[in-house]
């Protein structure tokens, strides 16, 4: 019985060090786009997308797709943005074993978003799989 007790605790402490390990890789994913963003460098942030990735931007009259070399050409024609410390906030609404949602409210060359990420974890770590963004207007 004793042993049992031990095997689960075990177990548990394991799951909760898997737990916070993936909420912080969810975390530094998310935070290599916010870099990549406030310096105009999309090769920061190229290794955090899933190659296929998709970005969907709401608020327009026509929603639609943007293919993500185009997200990446866009940030490297931004440029750097003026402030060099955009603020942001980042939470993971949810994650799995294998899948993660994030909320990043953040302000990119004086524009405020908020952006929804879904990730995926895969052999090469968390990848973002998926982009769903708001501009906010003041």
């Amino acid at each position: 019985m004793k042993f049992t007790s031990f095997l689960l605790f075990r177990k548990k402490q394991t799951m909760w060090a898997s737990y916070f390990s993936d909420c912080e890789q969810v975390i530094n994913a998310i935070n290599k786009y916010l870099e990549a963003g406030k310096t105009g460098k999309s090769s920061i942030m190229i290794p955090s997308f899933h190659k296929d990735s998709v970005i969907f931007e709401g608020g327009k009259n026509e929603v639609g797709t943007h293919q993500i070399q185009g997200f990446f050409d866009l940030i490297n024609t931004c440029g750097q943005d003026p402030n060099p410390q955009p603020p942001h906030q980042i939470s993971i609404l949810d994650i799995t074993e294998t899948t993660a949602v994030t909320r990043t409210v953040m302000e990119f060359h004086g524009t405020t978003y908020t952006d929804y990420h879904s990730l995926i974890k895969t052999p090469e770590g968390w990848l973002i799989v998926a982009k769903v963004y708001h501009t906010h207007t003041h």
